[in-house]
């Protein structure tokens, strides 16, 4: 199970090419070969020589480590990168107990020796011995921030394992230092299922209440929405400590929308300049939306994802300052998540075109659409005006059984 979380740099032994593709990665920025030329005795200087070395796919470049390394602790006796380098230089060798015994030692002497957390990552892995991976892992993050963009990916895409989101669990609960940009980076990144992510959060949460986390949680929404992972998303949202259930159900607009309180779970609007729609405010104050399109455009203006369970419904809405010339068309359309295949539940009837209009419609949702869109389509028509309208209220309401 440890070697989910593994960089890949230890296979029989250490599998070199990779390895030093690991150390490259981390080592990439220091220069001990010109601090060598003034000072050839210089103890860091020869330590990260040796460390150097290491990252050229050479395994027959063990004696010139061991060299390096020696003549660096001949130097300066404590110096935890040298014994670090030794460590290895024996693992090439084929000498692993050796190499662990040298590398534990390096890691006593100084915690925050990178070479030597990076092999007893990818010791502990091969001896599937998981909360120690996870103390090196933890020990790296926390000591060093050019890890980061190593250790942060093998991480999340080990997620997937529940033993490894087990483990994790009093690093979440602790808010450990590296777990802020660990969130940031995978829920962004484009290979990371946020199902894992919303898992992870589910079974070892909740976050440290921080504003921080709030915002990564509403990201993470956004993210289950746009993976149609609904089932998981209500999950994840039902247990958010300032979780608003109403929304899910609720297709009223509010200044909560407006400011993207509720990431996908609140109303969407298009920003396309050709058909779309704006947050509003009425004279009282309350937040409507103008939608419009141009002549020869049309689309979906405004949509809200919504939970309503099985049953029959009263749809209410009102707009205001309607331009709606000849062939322009606005009408609201219901239709089952992406996972039933997006058939459409019902369909409203079409504005007129008055100057201010009301619909008072019924909707009967049946029991398989768990998940809806309510979507508000919008076509401009052909004359140069196009189609404009305030939206001013919506309101859907469950209609008891008879």
């Amino acid at each position: 199970m440890g070697r989910g979380i593994a960089l890949g740099i230890l296979a029989a032994g250490i599998g070199y090419a990779s390895f030093a593709a690991a150390m490259g990665s981390v080592y990439r920025g220091s220069d001990p070969a010109a601090a060598l030329r003034f000072a050839p005795h210089d103890s860091g200087a020869l330590a990260g020589m040796a460390q150097r070395v290491l990252t050229t796919p050479n395994p027959a470049s063990a004696g010139r480590v061991s060299d390096l390394a020696l003549r660096s602790i001949r130097a300066q006796a404590i110096n935890p990168s040298a014994i670090a380098a030794l460590g290895v230089a024996r693992d090439l060798r084929g000498d692993q107990a050796g190499a662990a015994r040298l590398i534990n030692l390096a890691q006593r002497v100084g915690q925050r020796t990178r070479l030597a957390q990076l092999w007893l990552i990818e010791y502990h892995a091969a001896h599937n011995q998981l909360p120690q991976v996870l103390v090196q892992y933890d020990l790296a993050l926390r000591s060093s921030e050019g890890a980061r963009d190593l250790l942060l990916p093998a991480l999340g895409n080990a997620l997937s394992d529940p033993e490894i989101r087990k483990a994790m669990k009093p690093y979440v609960k602790a808010g450990a230092p590296w777990l802020v940009p660990f969130l940031i980076t995978r829920v962004a990144a484009p290979d990371q299922d946020p199902r894992v992510l919303s898992a992870m959060i589910l079974e070892d949460g909740p976050l440290p209440r921080d504003s921080v986390y709030r915002i990564i949680e509403i990201q993470l929404v956004d993210k289950l929405a746009g993976a149609a992972a609904f089932d998981e998303l209500e999950r994840f949202y039902r247990s958010l400590p300032y979780a608003d259930l109403t929304v899910l159900r609720s297709a009223a607009i509010g200044e909560r929308d407006a400011s993207r309180k509720f990431g996908a779970l609140g109303w969407r609007l298009v920003s396309d300049p050709d058909a779309g729609a704006e947050f509003s405010s009425a004279a009282n104050g309350q937040t409507g939306f103008s939608a419009y399109a141009n002549p020869g455009h049309g689309g979906t203006a405004a949509s809200k994802l919504l939970f309503l369970a099985p049953g029959r419904y009263r749809f209410q809405a009102k707009y205001d300052n309607i331009a709606l010339p000849a062939r322009a068309k606005a009408n609201w359309i219901l239709r089952c998540g992406i996972g039933e295949g997006s058939r459409i539940v019902w369909q409203g009837r079409p504005v007129n075109g008055a100057q201010s209009e009301e619909i008072d419609d019924s909707i009967l949702i049946d029991e398989g659409c768990p998940h809806q869109f309510l979507e508000l389509d919008v076509s401009g028509g052909e004359d140069r005006q196009g189609v404009t309208f305030d939206v001013v209220k919506i309101d859907l309401t469950r209609v008891a059984p008879r």
